[in-house]
């Protein structure tokens, strides 16, 4: 499950810093961070453990969002 932090939002201007906490094991995409838990339960879980991070549970809109989760899960966590 990934987690999105609703307040890592970043300007549109280009180019765009990195403000994510790589140490972290967060990762950037577009104007947004991303981190991934690996703990596993359900989506009230999952959207729980999210919040006691202060994050919301990342949902995906577009084959982009799609296709950075793909990558981010393969290469950092397989």
């Amino acid at each position: 499950m990934y987690c999105y932090l609703p307040d890592s939002t970043l300007p549109t201007a280009e180019p765009i810093p990195s403000v994510c906490d790589i140490q972290q094991g967060q990762e950037q995409f577009q104007t947004s961070c991303y981190f991934y838990v690996s703990t596993p339960g359900n989506w009230t879980d999952a959207d729980q453990g999210c919040m006691t991070q202060g994050s919301t549970t990342a949902l995906v809109f577009t084959s982009l969002e799609e296709n950075f989760f793909i990558k981010f899960n393969t290469s950092t966590h397989f």
